[in-house]
Parts: structure tokens; sequence; C-alpha cells
């Protein structure tokens, strides 16, 4: 690499949809902002419920994701040791699961995402959730989709934040 030029961090934005619609193009903003600060942002679309994919397919997807951003880390610009992975409501619930799965991700941003279904399902008022979660799920059971089952020592720092104005995720 040039002298004085140093390689950047690599994020890696999922999008919000209720695990059923949505895609990439909802995160472009954020990218750009953040391109412009001297990250190197991608945005990602997965598998959607919508379209008959349940758990753990979307996971995969992110997963997937992070493969290539490590593999082409050279050809983009980013130290592969520094890729952090932020998402918005269903995204960020995508990006706890990837992020505290991965021992190799620098960090996590969860923002309104789920981390635990069974309280989420019990908690919430909207029926639209219970549908969205019940379809992510498939046949999962609630405890083996939910990111704060992998919480471990050792995990990448987390930065979750969550409104408490929120009346679709409850914030607990």
């Amino acid at each position: 690499k040039p002298t004085g030029q140093t390689r950047k961090t690599g994020l890696i934005f999922i999008h919000g949809g209720g695990f059923s619609t949505g895609n990439r193009s909802q995160m472009l903003g954020y990218c750009n902002l953040l391109a412009q600060g001297g990250f190197h942002s991608v945005t990602i679309s997965n598998r959607l419920t919508s379209q008959g994919h349940a758990y753990p397919a979307a996971l995969q997807d992110v997963r997937s994701a992070v493969s290539w951003m490590r593999a082409n880390a050279s050809t983009l610009g980013i130290e592969p040791a520094i890729i952090v992975l932020i998402g918005y409501s269903a995204g960020g619930t995508l990006a706890l699961s990837g992020g505290l799965s991965d021992r190799n991700i620098a960090g996590i941003v969860s923002v309104a995402g789920i981390s635990d279904f069974a309280v989420a399902w019990a908690q919430t008022p909207h029926a639209r959730l219970r549908r969205d979660i019940d379809a992510y799920l498939g046949s999962t059971p609630p405890k083996d989709a939910s990111p704060l089952e992998l919480v471990n020592r050792g995990d990448p720092p987390v930065f979750l934040f969550h409104g408490a104005k929120d009346t679709l995720v409850p914030v607990a």
C-alpha cells in the first residue's frame, strides 16, 4: 500500500422490513454518508420470508456477505479484521446474529433489532410482528434463533440503539 494510506473499516448494512420485505437500497444513504467519513460501506439484500425463506436463510446471506467482504478485502482496500455489521429492525437482528456467531467481526450496531424472539412475540401488541416472527422462525424454536442466546465472553462490541417510543418492536 502507498505510504500514508491505511486500510479502511468495512461496514455491512442490513435493511429492515420484518424479515418479509425490503432491500438493500433502503440503506444506501447511510452507506454514502459513512463512505464520506472514510469507511468502505456496502449494503446487502437477504432472502425474505415473503419469498418462502425462513430461518436461517437470511442469516446465511449475512454470513455470505461477510465472507465476500473478507475475500475481497485487498481489492476493497479494507482490513479484513475490521468488519462491522450494522442493521435496522430485522436487519439489526441479523447483524446481532451474524456478528455474535462470528468471532472475527470487529463490532455490531443493532437499531431496534430483536434480541429475544420469545420476549418480542409475547410483549408486542401487534399481530403483524407476531406473524413476521412466526414466518421468520418457521419450525425453529424462538430460543434457537434469538441473538441473545449467542452472547459469550469475548464477543465483539455491540451498540444497541432502540427508541422507547418504538410502537412495533418492544424495547425489552
